[in-house]
C-alpha cells in the first residue's frame, strides 16, 4: 500500500531446540510433546519440522494426511548431511472435507541419503490445505484406498449388435494392501451385459498396483446408454457413458462377375 521499509539486519542462528532421532519419524498434530511439534511458519505457508538427525538409508517413503478445499500442489522439501541446499518433490492434495493419506516415494533419488537434517512442506494457501500428520518409514503406511482411474469403453469404435469390451481400470493409492470386493454394475434394458466378473476379483493390489476388469456389452440399437459401476471400496459410483454406433452392412446391391 505504498509503504516504504529497509532491513535492518539478519541473522542465521543455531536452533536451540532438541535433534530428534530415531529410525523412523512421525508427527501428528497437537498429539507430541511440545519440543516435538512442527512449526507453521511463513503466515502459515511452511509447516517445518524440528531440527532432525536420522539416518535414511532404509527409510524411503513419506506419508502425510491431509485435507483440502480445493485440488492443491503441496511441496515437499527436505535437506541432509550430505546435501547443499535442500531438494524437494511435488504431492497433490484432492478436494475434500476429510483427512486422506498421501505417499512420497524418495527410495532411489540420487539426493536421499546420509542424515536427514530436516524437512518442511509449503502449502499454496494455509486456508485451504491441513496437514495432520506426516510419517517417514520404510514402507507406504495407511489404509488401502482404491480409486478407479478409467471406465469405459476398451476399444476406439464400437457398434450395436455386436460384442464390445467394457474395460474398468483402478489402482491402490493407499498404504495396506487391498483386496477389491465385488464389482456390481448398473445398466439400461437396451444393454446387455454379455459376460465379465461375477464376486470379487481376488487381486492383491499394492501400493501403486493397477488392476483391469472386463466385461462384455452388447447393444440392440444404436444410441448413448450411461453405465454405472459400484463397489464398497469406492466412495462414489463411476460412470461411463456408452456412445454404439450403427452396425455396418456389408451387403452390395451389384457383386461383378470374377474375370
Amino acid at each position: 500500500e505504498g509503504a516504504a521499509f529497509e532491513i535492518a539486519s539478519i541473522a542465521i542462528v543455531e536452533d536451540t531446540g532438541p535433534v530428534l532421532t530415531g529410525d523412523r519419524l512421525h508427527w501428528e498434530a497437537g498429539r507430541v510433546p511440545a519440543d516435538r511439534e512442527w512449526r507453521r511458519l511463513g503466515t502459515g505457508r511452511m509447516l517445518a519440522s524440528p531440527p532432525l538427525a536420522i539416518p535414511i538409508d532404509n527409510l524411503g517413503w513419506v506419508s502425510l494426511t491431509a485435507r483440502a478445499t480445493a485440488d492443491s500442489a503441496v511441496t515437499l522439501h527436505w535437506s541432509t548431511n550430505v546435501l547443499t541446499g535442500s531438494r524437494h518433490e511435488t504431492v497433490y492434495i484432492h478436494a475434500g472435507d476429510i483427512d486422506r493419506h498421501y505417499h512420497i516415494e524418495l527410495q532411489g533419488h540420487p539426493q536421499w541419503e546420509g542424515d536427514l537434517v530436516g524437512m518442511h512442506f509449503l502449502l499454496p494457501d494455509p486456508d485451504t490445505v491441513t496437514i495432520t500428520s506426516v510419517t517417514l518409514a520404510d514402507q507406504p503406511e495407511g489404509p488401502p484406498d482404491l480409486a478407479v482411474t478409467y471406465f469405459g469403453f476398451e476399444n476406439g469404435v464400437n457398434r450395436a449388435g455386436r460384442d464390445e469390451s467394457l474395460l474398468a481400470q483402478f489402482i491402490n493409492r493407499g498404504g495396506d494392501a487391498a483386496v477389491p470386493g465385488a464389482l456390481r454394475l448398473e445398466w439400461p434394458a437396451e444393454v446387455a451385459v454379455i459376460d465379465g466378473p461375477a464376486g470379487e476379483t481376488g487381486v492383491r493390489l499394492m501400493h501403486g498396483d493397477v488392476a483391469e476388469v472386463r466385461w462384455t456389452v452388447q447393444a440392440a440399437a444404436p444410441g448413448v446408454y450411461p453405465v454405472h459401476l459400484h463397489s464398497d471400496d469406492f466412495a462414489e459410483p463411476s460412470e461411463a457413458v456408452l456412445a454404439f454406433a450403427p452396425p455396418v452392412s456389408l451387403a452390395a446391391a451389384y457383386v461383378p462377375e470374377p474375370r
